[in-house]
């Protein structure tokens, strides 16, 4: 009686310790149910995208992953491979890209974390097959090589965090025509929940910590963390940080914000109609990682542009408009753009947003 109990107990506090200890009772339902879970999961492979990865939620000893994929659309016959926390692959299906359908299974002889499917059209001659699919991902669920499951119980894919993204150009330093570069002093804030961050405080005094400078990175570099890192994609030179702060609650909440100081590329300054010219200033901000660890959003309210720039021939209103992901695809440049225009003329700025770069 007592090591009924004893079974229960260690099945409420950890599965895992179920998993690793009684891998042969994966077929009771009661143990099966508790790991049990399936998620679809779909895309496009292009020719100039002819790869996309899916991540793995953490995966524990005893655990079998099975895997359907299908073509939907398009010649394409998809390749999968399964990844490790190194890029190594582990098993392959469709090696040669030859069906438009799939399936893998692989068995998980101890817990694993980090593990990635990747989909790819490129077959080993260089030809590229094209098209959208639907994947099935299940764990300890065989139904799913028949490509009929629909999604239930535990989530086993990682989605991108969203990251709620906001900048306020506070000054123009300085246009320099020739160069075709003009100098800013923006900040920028980002919001974001990762479960990774989250933390178990002493006191309730404890339940923020605070990073400034260099310190976060070091920290989250210490624990093989990743956060939401990024560039300024038309950056000139170093990008001068006058204060940088992070605030991390136990929640695993965590708010960023950077003032600078750089010097931004505008390619596209076009002086012919001087002195009544327009001219676009280019803030674009682009995620380190690839979109599938975050997705960029706006942080509604926040992002401004301030009302003394300290260029005076050079007024913008305080007006951000958003627009939809599609219009993105639209015009000469997926940047998002302030558009200033000299004094006594009508101005506007716009900003744009995708899942993987903001711009402003």
């Amino acid at each position: 009686m007592s090591s009924k109990k004893n079974v229960m107990l260690n099945l409420t506090r950890d599965f895992r310790r179920i998993l690793t200890f009684y891998p042969d009772k994966l077929s009771s339902p009661f143990l099966s149910l508790a790991g049990k879970g399936i998620r679809e999961f779909k895309g496009k492979i292009a020719v100039d995208r002819f790869y996309q990865f899916c991540d793995l939620n953490n995966i524990y000893a005893g655990e079998t992953l099975f895997l359907y994929i299908k073509a939907t659309s398009g010649d394409l016959k998809p390749i999968i491979t399964l990844m490790d926390y190194g890029n190594k692959p582990i098993r392959n299906a469709n090696f040669l890209g030859e069906k438009p359908s799939a399936t893998l299974e692989y068995f998980f002889p101890q817990d694993v974390n980090n593990y990635t499917i990747k989909i790819s059209g490129l077959r080993k001659d260089g030809t590229i097959s094209t098209g959208e699919y639907s994947m099935l991902v299940g764990v300890n669920t065989p139904k799913v090589l028949l490509g009929r499951a629909t999604e239930m119980g535990r989530a086993i894919l990682r989605k991108p965090i969203p990251v709620k993204i906001g900048i306020k150009m506070q000054q123009i330093t300085g246009v320099d025509q020739k160069s075709e570069n003009f100098g800013v002093v923006a900040t920028i804030v980002m919001e974001w929940q990762d479960s990774a961050l989250a933390f178990n405080p002493e006191t309730i005094q404890d339940r923020t910590k605070v990073y400034s400078g260099d310190s976060f990175s070091r920290a989250m570099s210490g624990k093989g963390t990743t956060w939401p890192e990024f560039t300024l994609y038309n950056q000139q030179g170093n990008r001068w940080a006058q204060n940088r702060i992070v605030a991390v609650g136990s929640d695993g909440r965590a708010i960023y914000l950077e003032r600078f100081s750089a010097t931004l590329q505008a390619p596209d300054f076009d002086f012919r109609r001087f002195p009544f010219d327009t001219q676009q200033f280019f803030i674009r901000m682009d995620s380190v990682l690839p979109e599938w660890f975050y997705a960029f959003e706006e942080l509604e309210g926040y992002s401004e542009v301030g009302k003394e720039l300290g260029e005076e021939e050079w007024l913008s209103p305080n007006l951000i408009r958003v627009l939809p992901r599609q219009r993105l695809q639209e015009g000469r440049s997926r940047d998002s753009t302030f558009v200033l225009r000299p004094a006594g003329t009508l101005r506007s700025t716009c900003s744009k947003f995708s899942s993987h770069s903001l711009s402003l």
